[in-house]
C-alpha cells in the first residue's frame, strides 16, 4: 500500500513538473512570436532619439538595439546613470500599452532585457541590462499617468542639469532647470556685454515665445517631455537672467499652448 501511495505521489509530482515545464515553454514561445512580429516592423523611427534597429531573443535575453542620434543624445551619459535609464524606461512602459505587453511577456518568460545603444556618428556602443527581477517588479508596479509623468520630468531635469552650463546661443548660457510652483523653469544667463535687462524688458515677449515654440515643434525629442507636462497640466517658463545678477525676464508657455506644440510634432 505504501508503495502504491509513493508511486502515486511520484506520478503526481511528475505531472506537475511536466505541466510547469510546458507552461514555461509556452511563455517562451509567445515571447519569441512577439519578437518575430516586431522584427518584421523594423526599423522603428523614434524621433529625436534615433531608431530601433534590431530585436533579438537568445539565451533568455531580449536585446533591443537602438541607433542613437548623438546630436540630441549623449551616449556616454547613458551608462553613467543606469538608474536614470531604467526609470525612464519604466515611465515609457507605464505610458505605452504595447510596451507593457512586451515587458509582461519578457517577465513571464523569466528573461532579462538589454537596452543596447549604438552612436550613429561615433559608432560607440553602450548597454544597460534590466534583470529578470527588475522586470518582474516593473511589471507589478502600476504607475498612474500622473505618477509616470512626474517621474519622467524629474529624470529629464536630472539629465539636463548634468549637462549644464551649456551654451545655447551667442551670449546665452543654460545653467539650471527646476520647478517653481506650476512652472518648470529653464534658467539662462545673459552676457552683460551683449544684453541689458532694460533691453530684455522692452523686447517683444510674444516674438520670443513664438521662437521657442518653433524650436520645440522642430525637435521630436521634446515630444515625450511635452506630453508629460500636458498630463501634469503644468507650464514651461524660460527665465533670462543677467549674469552676476538676479534681475530677470520670464517668458511663459502654458500647458494649453504646449498642446499646440504637440499637435505640430504629431504631424512630422
Amino acid at each position: 500500500m505504501k508503495r502504491i501511495v509513493c508511486n502515486v505521489l511520484m506520478l503526481a509530482s511528475l505531472v506537475v513538473m511536466l505541466l510547469s515545464c510546458d507552461s514555461n515553454v509556452t511563455k517562451k514561445t509567445l515571447l519569441k512570436m512577439e519578437v518575430d512580429k516586431i522584427q518584421k516592423e523594423l526599423p522603428v523611427r523614434l524621433g529625436g532619439m534615433g531608431d530601433l534597429t534590431a530585436v533579438t531573443y537568445e539565451d533568455d535575453v531580449v536585446t533591443l538595439t537602438y541607433l542613437l542620434n548623438e546630436k540630441l543624445n549623449d551616449i556616454d551619459g547613458l551608462v553613467k546613470d543606469t538608474t536614470l535609464v531604467k526609470e525612464n524606461y519604466q515611465c515609457m512602459v507605464a505610458r505605452n500599452n504595447a510596451m507593457q505587453k512586451m515587458v509582461k511577456e519578457i517577465a513571464d518568460a523569466d528573461a532579462s532585457l538589454v537596452l543596447k545603444y549604438k552612436g550613429k556618428t561615433s559608432g560607440k556602443v553602450a548597454s544597460v541590462t534590466i534583470s529578470r527581477e527588475e522586470l518582474a517588479d516593473m511589471d507589478k508596479l502600476i504607475l498612474t499617468g500622473t505618477a509616470a509623468a512626474e517621474k519622467l520630468v524629474e529624470n529629464i531635469a536630472r539629465l539636463e542639469r548634468s549637462k549644464m552650463p551649456k551654451e545655447v546661443g551667442c551670449g546665452v548660457k543654460l545653467v539650471d532647470a527646476f520647478w517653481e510652483g506650476d512652472n518648470y523653469v529653464y534658467l539662462a544667463t545673459l552676457s552683460k556685454s551683449l544684453f541689458t535687462i532694460e533691453g530684455m524688458r522692452m523686447a517683444d515677449k510674444n516674438a520670443i515665445k513664438q521662437g521657442i515654440i518653433a524650436t520645440l515643434a522642430n525637435e521630436p525629442s521634446s515630444q515625450t517631455f511635452i506630453e508629460a507636462m500636458i498630463t501634469l497640466r503644468k507650464n514651461i517658463a524660460y527665465r533670462y537672467q543677467m549674469e552676476d545678477s538676479k534681475e530677470h525676464v520670464d517668458v511663459l508657455i502654458s500647458y494649453s499652448e504646449l498642446k499646440g506644440v504637440l499637435s505640430r510634432l504629431g504631424k512630422k
